[in-house]
């Protein structure tokens, strides 16, 4: 039995692989002009199988019900946080930490050959991190005796 997510990746592959032979198929019949119709009908190629057609018409379905339930958590979830209406209060020094920090990670990823998305990465992974360095409660080492 597939999983959810590998039907999914079937999903697109077919997709990706089907519709550029698909897409030949209709131009190569565009340019031909009337060879389409002397072709008997057995000649064509069919590129899904009516299961298969079931079976990713049963997938669409299962997604759609998966995004409506997605949906309606992010609505449940924006509700709690417009009702909750808590204040985050940053300190100068935290400000300044994510600052530096988004920009030192942003440096660093660039450095290590990171494309754009890479580099934005890197970038929040300091902010994180210097925010992370600033309010981080850390005990000392405890002293020997």
């Amino acid at each position: 039995m597939l999983s959810f997510l590998q039907k999914f990746l079937l999903l697109v592959a077919l997709m990706v692989f089907a519709a550029p032979s698909a897409m030949a198929q209709q131009s190569g019949a565009a340019a031909s002009g009337t060879a389409d119709k002397a072709a008997p009908p057995a000649a064509k190629q069919q590129l899904l199988t009516p299961e298969q057609i079931e079976e990713l018409q049963g997938m669409v379905g299962r997604l759609q019900t998966a995004m409506g339930d997605l949906v309606q958590a992010a609505r449940n979830n924006a509700s709690q946080i417009a009702q909750n209406s808590n204040q985050l209060v940053l300190t100068t020094n935290q400000v300044a930490a994510i600052a530096i920090g988004a920009a030192a990670g942003a440096v660093i990823f660039d450095f290590l050959g990171g494309g754009g998305l890479a580099t934005m990465t890197g970038a929040v992974i300091g902010g994180v991190a210097g925010h992370w360095m600033t309010t981080a409660q850390l005990d000392p080492p405890a002293a020997e005796s």
